[in-house]
């Protein structure tokens, strides 16, 4: 099947993106990316015909060609291996990920061969590896070699014996002798004219030189054709350069003795080495492939003939192409479920890795296979349906034929052929297996229910354990109104490849596409709007999404890879804010002032997404209080100077408010390097800090003309400046960097280096990965993470980070250890080795008497550079001045464990009572954030910097877009990742116009259902899946108990999370962070009929309308109703006429379904569209349809989005596999195509392949055993 990408990551099966699940993202009126929806039309390019002239070259070309044949032949004849000049290729088009690909799977199958980066590999790109003859001359016993042409009275036949030089070798059981290689190509014989034709015609249209041995090949060798009674193949009379033999003639084919014996030359081609004695690529012969890529690809380099390729199309044939395309067009945009069809994806290459070097012979069987699927998906694809198909000279075809089996089966397998609604045949026994495969599958819903068809297509015994009393999920029809209204997925977004269309066209269901027509009415005004407002806040919105784009692939941390975060950043990176102006400037010389409001950004307001204060009262008994929220910074006074060990002055204020400046600078990790790479940055910032008379509240504001940038040019390992902690000591301000070791003295905007800090004892080389500061008496106190240096697996390598640093005012350095000290502040909370607790705020209190301890991150179990950033503590550690004695209090606040203490200091005036902390977050070196408030932000700062003047109109079109992409997530913004929210979009989305399943989902539900033992009303209550047992238990509440080999999930992601299903033993911790870190989210919908169309005035000229939309009157109605779609009856003529609109709530509103009653949501939604259309009397509904998935137990979701803290590869994480036993599906487990009921039917291909898969693995090597 086509993956998304050439990653090894879940890769999807079958034809991919995405129609909503439960309630799907509507079809978007604009791309989120600001350019216009488009169709993605593959077929815009097409020459008319079904067959292919050849092209001719001009006459002079020929000419010139032939003068250098006289030449050329009689040599070639002697000695093939003489290179020629190769003819100016078309240009072709390989993709990077594939490449990528490539260069794993090679460094998997041989490590040795990529020791050596600099060395130039022996086949370039595009070239054609001429294989090694097969070296008959050792085979025992000596055989006889007998010529396989015998064009000429001369011919030697087999009067040679192996060894002999009299005969050219073509594969293991077809030799050429002398004589008749001579009567080929010499001028004057018979075949010399064809020979020079041919040559003219591969030139134009191969990718490599002509050869003597490629036209013997291609033109010359008999055909072997199989019989349809006795089965063994029959070699054909010669026919150099016939016509090949039809389809028909090889399906119908018997020979005339079956008694007689094969010919013993056929077991060798029936072997899979056979391929190593090939001396010339083979190609398939009048391929149908050749109608998608004639006009895209090189024949040869996807395994067909230059030459031969002169399929034609029937009209049934041709009448898939509205809504499949199997191959990938260089020239366009990506399409989902395309392969690109000269090149092999990863999953390929390791199911057939015999092909990682010359892969044509695989690709021109795949495609020729998927082809085949796409021009007849509504009858199962056979094995013996392909096997006519196969059309090649030689014993070569023995082998396509036979290698047929394998790809055959495994594209069937991995999904991508033999899906829909199929009438399968019945299922072969399993090979090698006393019993056949049983797997329960817990969950009805669409991808359960594939699952279940796939598996029993394939031979497996399955039940299916549905909780409620019927099957479908979040696919659910009501006709109550006349129509169709889907309480769930009704919408596909894309027709093109995608499986829900061809579900509905293997049955006959209709669907009707929609276009992009979608008028904005302005509840406020009660009428369209303005055109210029639209487009004004249109632009406003992507430019936007623009920022927020740059910003987040600019800001922290390492690149990423396609699909996910790289592995690569250090595990102790911090994230306390974002982006330098190195970026934003080039941004800013591009676009202006519309991306002006960046330079903001990257100060406090990202800390205050990813941050926040956290105000507390310390009391001598160490009793905490929580006060407030909000970010770190360090209190100081920069207006005048003062000769002490404190630079503050308070200010208080006419109201008891007291006020400081404050002072604040930033670890911007990797993004601390300039643009020229000439020196490293840290931005700094003033502000002030108001704190209430009763200090309960605070309120914090930036100057931000006063910005600035402190510098270095010196940096070890290439990073510097990544400032971690402040602190006033000797009258200065000093700050650390976590990188150098380096301590530097601020003055005058300046960082003025002080004093470089050895790691460890002092005696190595590194210097110190600073993370805090605190002064003590007339000592400065500078300290690491206070924990054992581990590898990322957690292996002990040294202590050196348990060391600190005294520090006098003259700058002499006192090495101290400090183990025993963080050894009893990790125990105070039950910590032992190898669990560990790491440090980056560590203060001491001259009021108290006391040293404090904010932990970062602590766990009990062994560090894991990939756990440990979800292990976030809510501790503050309280020890004696002796560091002897430390006693451990648990701060309640918002339980996210991804956040950690990563510096604090006491307020200035409170006794220190009160401290101002940052928690920080991060995954993989970059921060984690809401949404919302990125996008909320960068809108108020892009207005402010920009200078426009905004109206309410446009802040309303404005909200009418956010709750657009509230709708596209499923959820309130502020729980939705800034980062990953879209992560999904970066692989190929389905093309071709959206569609409305205006006849519901019901028929496709109700026949993927048959044939399959459903026990309905099944609620399972646990799984015990311990490797002790022979088969794994399901218990039902019922008091129902089933067993089967493998167990297949299919439930809501939100049924995981609240754990209405217990495992035992439990689901590894990894799986169950996953689980809980992607988001489940939630759209009602609301369907009401009305007796008349009242807003008909909004039909487009042709009289059309699918949907129109409502811009709310404040930001408080944002996702109340934000769409409203007509699903009227479309056919004038009918008895009834049924007139119905259906709109959604989601992110606030979405409450609304539970605080009213149906009758008073439908009232609503009356009052919203009389708002919209304030000169119609609106009519009372004659029906209405309500859903309530939020309340359902066995649903408890529409679908699910990334949250905050959550990546796309969590998705992976959920689908994979426990030790072979338990599996997981559903769009909740679907990386690429989430939040879809394409996605979740996606799942169910991809899980039903690898269940299928490791069985037959294991029966295969039991068999061997």
């Amino acid at each position: 099947m086509p993956s998304s990408s050439s990653s090894a990551s879940s890769p999807q099966p079958g034809p991919s993106h995405g129609n909503g699940h439960s309630s799907e993202p509507p079809a978007k009126r604009r791309a989120l990316n600001g350019s216009a929806a488009s169709d993605n039309s593959p077929h815009s390019s097409s020459n008319g015909t079904n067959g292919y002239a050849l092209r001719k070259h001009p006459k002079s070309e020929v000419d010139e060609f032939l003068d250098e044949e006289d030449e050329q032949d009689e040599e070639s004849a002697n000695d093939e291996s003489d290179e020629e000049e190769k003819p100016t290729p078309r240009s072709k088009y390989r993709r990077e990920s594939a490449e990528v690909a490539k260069k794993k799977i090679k460094s998997d199958v041989n490590p040795s061969a990529q020791q050596n980066g600099d060395e130039k590999p022996k086949h370039e790109k595009g070239e054609l590896i001429e294989p090694k003859e097969c070296n008959c001359d050792k085979q025992q016993p000596i055989v006889k070699k007998k010529c396989c042409l015998g064009i000429s009275n001369s011919c030697l036949g087999e009067n040679q014996e192996i060894g002999s030089n009299n005969f050219h070798h073509l594969t293991k059981g077809e030799h050429i002798c002398q004589i008749c290689y001579v009567e080929l190509w010499k001028s004057g014989q018979k075949y010399h004219s064809k020979f020079t034709e041919w040559k003219l015609q591969w030139s134009t249209e191969s990718r490599c030189k002509p050869k003597l041995k490629s036209f013997a090949q291609d033109q010359v060798l008999p055909y072997w054709l199989q019989c349809s009674k006795c089965n063994k193949y029959r070699c054909q009379p010669l026919d150099p350069c016939g016509k090949p033999p039809t389809r028909e003639d090889i399906a119908a084919f018997h020979c005339t003795n079956c008694k007689e014996p094969e010919d013993e030359k056929v077991s060798l081609a029936k072997d899979i080495s056979f391929m190593h004695s090939f001396s010339t690529l083979p190609y398939l012969q009048n391929s149908p492939t050749a109608k998608y890529l004639h006009l895209h690809y090189f024949f040869d380099e996807c395994g067909m003939s230059p030459i031969v390729s002169n399929y034609e199309f029937t009209q049934q044939e041709q009448s898939t192409s509205s809504f499949l395309y199997p191959f990938h067009i260089p020239e366009e945009q990506s399409m989902a479920f395309c392969f690109r069809p000269d090149v092999m994806e990863y999953d390929e290459h390791k199911a057939f890795h015999e092909f990682n070097v010359e892969n044509t012979p695989y690709l021109a069987l795949r495609n020729l296979i998927v082809t085949l699927w796409t021009i007849n998906p509504f009858k199962y694809l056979s094995l013996p349906d392909c096997l006519p198909y196969i059309v090649c000279r030689g014993l070569s075809r023995v082998w396509h034929c036979e290698l047929a089996k394998r790809v055959h089966s495994y594209l069937e397998v991995k999904g991508a052929i033999n899906f829909g609604i199929l009438e399968f045949p019945k299922p072969i026994k399993q090979d090698g297996s006393k019993k056949q495969l049983e797997v329960i599958i817990i969950g009805g819903g669409i991808s359960g229910l594939t699952a279940a068809r796939q598996l029993r297509s394939m031979g497996a015994v399955v039940k299916l354990l549905e909780a409620k009393a019927h099957v479908g999920g979040r696919m659910q029809d009501d006709w109550s109104l006349g129509v169709a209204v889907g309480c769930g997925a009704q919408l596909v977004t894309g027709t093109i490849n995608n499986p829900i269309v061809l579900m509905c066209e293997q049955l006959g269901v209709n669907y009707r596409t929609v276009g992009h027509y979608c008028p904005l009415v302005d509840a406020k005004l009660g009428r369209l709007v303005d055109p210029k407002v639209d487009r004004m806040a249109e632009e406003h919105f992507n430019c936007v999404l623009d920022g927020l784009f740059h910003w987040k692939t600019h800001t922290k941390g390492e690149d990423r890879n396609l699909y996910g975060p790289s592995r690569s950043s250090p595990s102790n990176s911090k994230e306390k804010q974002t982006k330098p102006t190195g970026c934003i400037e080039k941004l800013l010389n591009r676009q202006g002032n519309c991306i002006g409001f960046l330079d903001i950004l990257i100060t406090a307001l990202a800390a205050s997404l990813a941050s926040y204060f956290l105000f507390t009262h310390l009391y001598r008994d160490s009793s905490i209080v929580v006060r407030a929220l909000t970010s770190f910074f360090v209190v100081i006074s920069i207006l005048q100077p003062y000769n002490s060990t404190q630079l503050y002055t308070t200010r208080h204020l006419a109201d008891g408010s007291s006020e400081w400046e404050i002072f604040l600078v930033t670890d911007l990790d990797h993004d601390s390097k300039t643009a020229d790479g000439k020196k490293w940055q840290s931005l700094a910032k003033r502000g002030t800090l108001k704190l209430s008379k009763d200090q309960k509240k605070a309120e914090v504001k930036w100057r931000d003309a006063e910005d600035f940038y402190l510098s270095t040019n010196i940096a070890a390992g290439g990073r510097a400046m990544e400032l971690s902690d402040l602190v006033v000591f000797d009258g200065r301000l000093f700050v650390c960097d976590d990188r150098t070791g380096l301590i530097f003295w601020v003055e005058n905007k300046q960082a003025i280096p002080w004093l470089i800090v050895n790691d460890g004892p002092g005696n190595v080389i590194k210097g110190l990965k600073a993370e805090w500061m605190t002064v003590k008496g007339e000592e400065l106190f500078v300290g690491g993470l206070g924990k054992e240096w581990t590898t990322t697996s957690g292996e002990y390598v040294n202590d050196h980070p348990m060391w600190i640093k005294k520090v006098n005012a003259k700058g002499a350095v006192t090495h101290i250890n400090w183990k025993d000290v963080f050894i009893r502040v990790r125990a105070a909370i039950g910590i032992q080795y190898p669990g560990y607790m790491i440090h980056e705020a560590v203060q001491w209190s001259d009021v108290h008497g006391k040293w404090f301890f904010l932990p970062r991150r602590a766990s009990n179990d062994t560090y894991s550079e990939e756990a440990d950033e979800t292990r976030g503590t809510n501790y503050m550690v309280v020890g004696n001045e002796k560091l002897t004695q430390f006693n451990a209090v648990r701060i309640d606040t918002d339980g996210n464990t991804r956040k950690g203490y990563s510096a604090f200091q006491f307020i200035p005036g409170t006794k220190d009572s009160l401290i101002v902390a940052l928690k920080s977050e991060e995954k993989d070196g970059k921060p984690v954030a809401s949404y919302i408030k990125q996008l909320q932000t960068v809108h108020t700062e892009l207005l402010k910097k920009s200078g426009v003047k905004w109206t309410d109109a446009e802040e309303r079109v404005f909200q009418w877009q956010i709750g657009n992409l509230e709708f596209a997530c499923g959820a309130k913004l502020d729980q939705v990742s800034w980062r990953n929210w879209d992560q999904n979009e970066s692989v190929a989305l389905f093309a071709g116009a959206h569609a409305l399943l205006t006849d519901g989902s019901g028929e496709i539900i109700k026949k993927l259902s048959e044939g399959t033992d459903i026990r309905a009303s099944h609620v399972v209550d646990r799984i015990e899946w311990g490797s002790e047992r022979a088969k794994v238990a399901v218990y039902c509440k019922n008091g129902k108990k089933y067993q089967a080999d493998k167990i297949l999930i299919a439930v809501p992601l939100a049924v995981l999370q609240k754990e209405h299903i217990k495992f035992r033993p439990p689901l590894p911790g990894r799986k169950r962070d996953a689980i809980n870190k992607i988001g489940t989210g939630l759209i009602e919908k609301v369907a009401v009929r009305f007796p008349r169309r009242f807003w008909s005035r909004l039909l487009s000229k042709g009289g059309s309308l699918d949907y129109f939309s409502h811009v709310p009157k404040s930001s408080d109605q944002r996702g109340l109703f934000n769409m409203f779609y007509d699903f009227s009856t479309q056919n004038p003529n009918a008895k009834t006429q049924n007139y119905v609109l259906m709109s959604y709530c989601c992110g606030d509103s979405v409450d609304i379904v539970n605080k009213n009653s149906d009758l008073e949501v439908v009232r609503i939604f009356c009052q919203t569209l009389q708002d919209m259309f304030p000169n119609e009397q609106i009519p009372e509904p004659t029906g209405h349809v309500v859903t309530h998935w939020g309340r359902d137990p066995n649903i408890g979701m529409s679908y699910s989005f990334v949250k905050e803290s959550a990546t796309g590869e969590d998705y992976d994480v959920i689908a994979e596999d426990v030790e072979d036993r338990l599996y997981f599906c559903g769009e909740g487990t679907n990386r690429f195509f989430p939040q879809t009921m394409t996605g979740a039917y996606v799942s169910g291909l991809r899980e039903a392949g690898k269940i299928m898969g490791s069985y037959r693995s294991n029966v295969s090597s039991n068999k061997k055993k």
